[in-house]
């Protein structure tokens, strides 16, 4: 009985070695990654941040990916903000009410969606940006802020990053 009950301590030990080191090995591969879903459930994007700080987005439909992880991003004219951000932090919504058209094929218009704020700081400069994402029942969107900071007055976007590669 004794060496039975040893055999099973044992075992339950190297099983939890196993799995905290497997747990470790995850831990330490994972990017920071967001996912948002639609109030519906069948739409969702998904945002992560490699190690490298590079922002990359990905679309599912019904669970099946859309558009494939793409990279998000830009450039001002004194300096490249596609790579180096951070999470400052994470706010969420969820909305749901209506408005009235003037004109158009639908009189009323439900507003209903789930929405992200992401708050980013690029680590070189400490400029925040604010990524911004939406999923509605019928598709996603999302949308860079720049909020009003001291240390950035005026920019010249000199080039963007708005990759989409859709998964057919």
């Amino acid at each position: 009985m004794d060496r039975q009950l040893f055999k099973t301590k044992r075992f339950f030990n190297v099983m939890i070695f196993i799995v905290l080191g497997y747990t470790l090995f995850l831990t330490s591969c994972q990017h920071d990654s967001i996912a948002l879903i639609s109030p519906n459930g069948k739409n969702k994007i998904s945002f992560n941040i490699t190690k490298e700080g590079a922002i990359y987005y990905r679309v599912y439909h019904n669970n099946v990916g859309f558009i494939e992880a793409s990279k998000l991003g830009f450039k001002f004219k004194c300096m490249d903000l596609k790579d180096n951000f951070v999470i400052n932090s994470i706010d969420s919504l969820h909305e749901n009410h209506q408005w009235k058209t003037v004109w158009g094929q639908q009189e009323i218009i439900q507003n209903k969606y789930n929405m992200l704020k992401v708050e980013l700081i690029h680590k070189q400069s400490n400029i925040k940006l604010d990524m911004i994402f939406r999923a509605y029942n019928d598709g996603v969107a999302f949308k860079y802020v720049i909020p009003t900071q001291a240390n950035i007055k005026d920019f010249i976007i000199t080039d963007g990053n708005y990759s989409g590669s859709i998964i057919v």
